[in-house]
């Protein structure tokens, strides 16, 4: 019998250089299922766990209703410019570059 858990999928949602190469040091992490999505609808069947976000992208700003409004999904902003990670509870972690992101997102899972 196997109860080895599926991995957790990720959702980088946004268009920005940031998101980017998130994505790219995400894929080195043996054992998560990342995906990629630059703008559009999010449904519930989707099977999504996190979803993480560029909060400085503009184009993403007006997603973030749609968003957090998926029931289960832990959403995550990044702000590169004010060096915060958010999850979008209400707590602000400081994330001081890439590393601290990869971190959060480690503890988070």
């Amino acid at each position: 019998m196997n109860n080895a858990q599926p991995p957790p999928s990720i959702l980088l949602y946004g268009n920005s250089i940031w998101i980017e190469i998130l994505a790219s040091k995400l894929r080195e992490n043996k054992g998560w299922e990342v995906m990629r999505r630059n703008s559009g609808v999010i449904t519930n069947e989707e099977e999504i766990d996190i979803i993480v976000t560029d909060l400085c992208d503009i184009t993403v700003s007006e997603s973030l209703p749609m968003l957090s409004a998926l029931p289960g999904v832990m959403l995550i902003g990044v702000d590169a410019i004010a060096n915060t990670l958010t999850v979008l509870t209400g707590r602000s972690h400081p994330a001081i570059g890439l590393q601290s992101v990869l971190d959060a997102l480690k503890q988070a899972i």
